[in-house]
């Protein structure tokens, strides 16, 4: 009889399946068990229907571990009144039915939220409105948590999220920690847009929040500076996505980040953001792209060598003589400081290599030296050699008309500290 049971999807947003079939009455409370957990069920419903189906539902919730209870209101448009209402109201409340009790709603936070908007496609992410950017009192169980990843990887066929999953609540969680689920009491009030709706009653930060929630438990400036640079630029490892990717959408912008930051300063995290503003690029292409602009970038206090953070991929526009070499209209710079006429290229293995890259390389660098630029390589050996960085910093500082002179104490020591950060080798070699 169950083999007969259709599921049609209701492509709306968010979307929603209507089942129907044989014997779906029989296995409700299993079904509901498996998407709620164990908690108390009020049935609702009217006279004609509750002598019908009424008893056959409160039993088979009730065979599942369900708490029940039921409320049949008189029949027809005639009782569909506010004193119907206040009727249904009276009788939730002596059933000691609460809020906690009726929202079943999941809001996932941090790092989870990240991976789960990469995955849903963007005409499905719904803003949400203020008034339902209030978490739940109780936090989920994780058999919750674990039926909303179920609706969502149904929904989403590429959806694929791996655990810690981090889900928000107003209160404490009185659940056991878990590895696979990690809740977290969060009190502050969220202005409209704050979430996602990308499913029924399930909810993911969006990326300006989940950013200041890292924010407030990071320890580390350098580990939420890289973690900003990959939400604005073009690449995802698995901290914001499922896999490492290229060529991907930016999750935020820089401003995006900084004002939803500066709009919440009572929000733990958002000074953290604000303070990081300076020092935040939107644009990179990689994560070693990243690591090379926040060594030459950062200052002197943070273990950088000065020289100011970069515009990353940045384009350039060519000139007549810079087309005539190049075949080019325009070029797109690593990392740039464009008011120095300063091109740092990351030369990777993967872009880098082959008879054809090289040319390509010659008559690009060509190009842009005809128009009065500098262009510096730094090629993925090189990034991973403190010696060899030192000397590429000391060019391009005295091209700059910078000096490389610290007036930070234990300046060395500073470098090698932020190369530890960024997981770069600190030998000579």
């Amino acid at each position: 009889m169950f083999d007969s049971i259709r599921t049609i999807p209701v492509r709306v947003r968010p979307p929603y399946d209507v089942r129907i079939g044989g014997g779906l009455l029989g296995r409700c409370g299993d079904d509901l068990a498996a998407l709620l957990g164990q908690r108390k069920i009020a049935v609702l419903t009217d006279d004609t229907v509750d002598a019908l189906y009424g008893a056959r539902v409160e039993q088979a919730l009730s065979e599942s571990g369900l708490r029940t209870c039921r409320f049949a209101m008189p029949h027809g448009e005639a009782h569909k009144t506010l004193a119907t209402w206040e009727k249904m109201l009276a009788f939730l409340s002596e059933q000691g039915m609460t809020r906690a009790d009726a929202d079943s709603r999941i809001f996932f936070g941090y790092e989870t939220a990240f991976r789960i908007v990469r995955c849903v496609h963007p005409s499905a992410l719904l803003r949400a409105k203020a008034k339902a950017c209030v978490l739940s009192d109780a936090a989920p169980s994780a058999k919750e948590v674990e039926a909303a990843l179920g609706r969502l990887k149904a929904a989403y066929p590429d959806f694929g999220v791996e655990g810690p999953l981090h889900v928000l609540a107003r209160r404490a969680p009185h659940h056991r920690a878990s590895g696979a689920c990690r809740r977290h009491a969060c009190s502050a009030r969220f202005p409209g847009g704050s979430f996602y709706q990308v499913e029924d009653g399930v909810f993911a930060s969006a990326p300006a929040l989940a950013f200041v929630l890292e924010a407030s438990r990071s320890k580390s400036m350098v580990s939420l500076l890289e973690l900003g640079y990959e939400l604005c630029g073009t690449y995802q490892t698995k901290r914001t996505g499922s896999s490492s990717a290229y060529d991907v959408e930016p999750l935020a912008s820089v401003r995006a980040l900084v004002d939803y930051a500066k709009r919440n300063p009572s929000m733990s995290g958002a000074r953290k953001v604000a303070r990081l503003a300076p020092y935040l690029s939107e644009g990179s292409a990689s994560a070693r792209e990243t690591k090379l602009a926040l060594v030459l970038g950062l200052p002197h206090l943070y273990g950088g060598y000065g020289l100011g953070m970069p515009c990353m991929n940045y384009e350039v526009k060519a000139n007549g003589a810079a087309r005539a070499i190049s075949g080019k209209r325009f070029f797109r710079a690593d990392l740039c400081w464009p008011e120095k006429k300063l091109d740092v290229e990351y030369q990777s293995k993967e872009c880098h290599e082959g008879e054809l890259a090289r040319m390509g390389d010659s008559r690009r660098t060509n190009a842009l030296m005809s128009m009065g630029w500098t262009v510096v390589g730094v090629t993925n050996d090189e990034l991973d050699s403190f010696a060899a960085m030192e000397t590429i910093a000391q060019t391009i500082t005295r091209h700059v008309g910078k000096r490389l002179q610290a007036r930070v104490s234990d300046y060395h020591a500073r470098k090698l500290r932020l190369r530890r950060q960024l997981g770069l080798p600190v030998g000579y070699e």
